[in-house]
Parts: C-alpha cells; structure tokens; sequence
C-alpha cells in the first residue's frame, strides 16, 4: 500500500513539474501566436499600415501610433507626445515578448538609415549622433532651426531600463522604388520569423502532450502489476 501510495506521489509531483514547464512555455509562445492570428497586435505583413517606422539594417518594420499608451507601446512605436512636425521623437519598448519594438537600435551607427512614414509621406533621415541619457532627458530633445532631424528612443541597457538611448537622424533624399522593395523583404522575413516561431511553440506543445501520455500510460501500467 505504501509503495502505491510511492508511486502515486511520484506520478502526480512529475505532472506538477510538466504542468509548470507548460505555464512558462506558454506566457513566452502565447504573443507569437497571437501574432499568427492576428489578435491584437498589428499585421506586420500588410502593407498597407499607414504610419510605421523602418529600419533596413535590422531587417524591422513597426506600426507607429500617435497617441503613446501602454496599449499602442505594446504593438509598435509612438510619437512622444503626439507630435510629428519639426522634429519627431519617435518611442519603442525593447526586451518585450510579442514584437521585437527597438531591441538592437544600439548597434545602428552613423550613416545607417531609418525610415518613418507618416501621412503617406516618406521621410528618410541617415544617422548622425547617438546618446544614453536619463529618461528626464527625452523631454530636453528639441527642433534645432534649420534642420529636419528625428530621432528614436528605447530603453536601455536591455533589461535594466535605467537610462534612455537617443539615436537621431538627418533627412536626407532617398528613391521611393528602392525603398519600397527593402521594406517588402522585410515585411516578408518577420512574416516567416513568427510563423516559424508558431510551428515551433506548436511542436512543443505536442512534444509535451506525447510525453504526458506517456508517462501517463507508464504510471498505470506500473501500478496494474505492482
């Protein structure tokens, strides 16, 4: 009796533990899927996003909202307080879960380009300076008279979120058509990156129930001759 009893211990602390693995897979697979699906966050792969910002060298596009809230943050980029003309600063989160927001702007470096669209106007600004600041800071970035500049925010360092990253730009000229197919390959390689993210949340998930089935069977077939 105390043997089954053993057993019985053993076979429910095991689901626990799998129980619990299957909890922290899915607050980090969830978002992806979200994204697969549609629900809640922006459709990365339709082009027809009317304000977004694009950044070639890290292969991102991101929807860009005026209005910056927690629920805009958590689907793209803001304009910080509402504002586009003069000299836009633009926000996004880093180290979040379901859109990879400004993770890497750190490694952009000048000359590296960025581009916003707003209002069905393209503007294109090169880099020319990049700077950690406190975040009181982000309220100090002003239009500077005679030039078109804009510049992109995200906490920073990754994770710890102390300080503020400000990587301004210059509006320079750039070809429509050139620009148009760089952001068509990228909308299509972050399409691929999410759905391959969902095959394999998917494949856990299956990986998981075939194991539990498993030791499912194990746990009866060994209490069947005990």
């Amino acid at each position: 009796m105390r043997r089954q009893k053993k057993k019985c211990h053993g076979y429910t602390v095991s689901m626990l533990i799998l129980g619990l693995v299957l909890l922290m897979a899915s607050v980090l697979y969830l978002p992806h899927l979200r994204q697969v699906l549609g629900a809640g966050t922006p459709d990365i792969a339709r082009p027809a996003q009317k304000n977004q910002v694009i950044i070639p060298k890290l292969k991102l596009t991101l929807p860009l909202f005026d209005a910056t809230t927690e629920q805009t943050l958590a689907k793209g980029a803001t304009l910080w307080q509402g504002q586009f003309d003069q000299r836009p600063v633009i926000t996004a989160h880093s180290g979040i879960t379901n859109h990879p927001g400004f993770d890497r702007l750190d490694t952009l470096k000048k000359g590296d380009r960025f581009v916003v669209f707003h209002n069905s106007t393209q503007y294109t600004y090169t880099v020319t300076q990049k700077k950690t600041v406190r975040p009181a800071a982000v309220d100090s970035v002003k239009p500077i008279a005679g030039q078109s500049l804009a510049t992109l925010v995200t906490c920073t360092p990754y994770m710890v979120n102390s300080h503020r990253l400000l990587v301004t730009g210059r509006r320079v000229k750039s070809a429509t058509s050139t620009m148009s197919a760089t952001i068509t390959q990228i909308q299509r390689r972050q399409e691929q990156q999410i759905w391959k993210m969902a095959l394999l949340g998917i494949s856990g998930l299956l990986l998981f129930a075939g194991f539990a089935v498993g030791l499912t069977w194990y746990h009866k077939r060994r209490t069947v001759w005990a």
